[in-house]
């Protein structure tokens, strides 16, 4: 039955890159979809995790789009000034109080595709043992600020 929700849901996503409805097109899709979604359960099994997420959580995905955008700017304007001012690189963040679980497993796993989404950071750590810190490297950081919102 999983394997059969992740295949409609990644087939949903290659028919909406589709500029037309071709009989090989909907083959390679279908083919991809059934390979990419019995992996995904397998990898499921493997790790013996179940994920759980929070609808609040949705909105970090609402400002994916604006901080791209606005984070695009930066990186152009960051090139073109050829880096006055250094970026901020690696930074050590704590550990959001998030708890253990299912649902903390999803928080880390919604929230680390968020923190990489953008194109001024991405995630290079976000451990599950709480005394360690959460290692996000950053180019620029603009408006809205991902960080913040996921990782309080």
């Amino acid at each position: 039955m999983r394997v059969a929700v992740w295949w409609v849901v990644l087939m949903a996503c290659w028919v909406a890159t589709l500029a037309t409805l071709a009989p090989v097109e909907l083959a390679v899709g279908a083919a991809g979809a059934l390979i990419a979604a019995g992996t995904a359960v397998a990898a499921q099994r493997a790790l013996r995790r179940r994920w759980s997420f929070d609808p609040r959580w949705l909105r970090w995905l609402a400002l994916v789009p604006l901080t791209a955008l606005t984070e695009s700017a930066l990186l152009l304007t960051l090139v073109r000034r050829e880096s006055r001012k250094r970026s901020p690189g690696l930074r050590r963040l704590a550990r959001p109080e998030i708890g253990g679980g299912a649902r903390a497993d999803g928080h880390r796993a919604l929230g680390g595709a968020v923190l990489s989404a953008a194109p001024g950071s991405y995630l290079v750590d976000w451990p599950g043992d709480a005394q360690r810190p959460v290692l996000l490297h950053t180019v620029v950081s603009g408006w809205p600020r991902l960080d913040e919102e996921v990782l309080s």
